[in-house]
């Protein structure tokens, strides 16, 4: 005849053994007071079940939603952080108000001419190159 005996969980081993370690192994009065244990507040009747579902919990936000993130971040390709996408399409947005405006698409009035003159080269620095427009 076989005799089965139920196995505690993993979590009250390791209390079993840190109470053996710690010197309250012994018997007396004080052997029957209740093993203190790692509480992770998710079941309280059950120290295994409280464990594995604290572990499960840990597992889905720490690794799950990392590998979320990660994914999101590298095939979704947000506009982040150089915003060349965006930019292209504010300029796309800019230039259709400029035509239907009847505006030029960059004013020459954009940099004041008067600071921009004496940085120009001069006829005798271009001597003989031709300068396209």
């Amino acid at each position: 005849m076989l005799i089965l005996k139920r196995l505690p969980s993993p979590t009250s081993q390791m209390l079993l053994l840190r109470r053996a370690a710690s010197g309250h192994g012994h018997s007396g009065p004080s052997s029957n007071a209740p093993l203190q244990s790692d509480d992770y507040s998710q079941v309280s009747h059950d120290e295994h079940k409280d464990w594995l579902k604290f572990h499960q919990i840990a597992f889905l936000l720490f690794t799950v939603m990392t590998t979320w993130i990660t994914c999101w971040i590298m095939f979704a390709k947000p506009d982040w952080p150089q915003g060349k996408e965006w930019a292209l399409r504010e300029a796309h947005l800019e230039m259709a108000r400029r035509e239907k405006a009847g505006l030029p698409y960059i004013s020459k009035d954009l940099i004041d001419p008067s600071k921009v003159a004496p940085t120009l080269p001069t006829d005798e620095e271009l001597r003989d190159f031709e300068i396209l427009i």
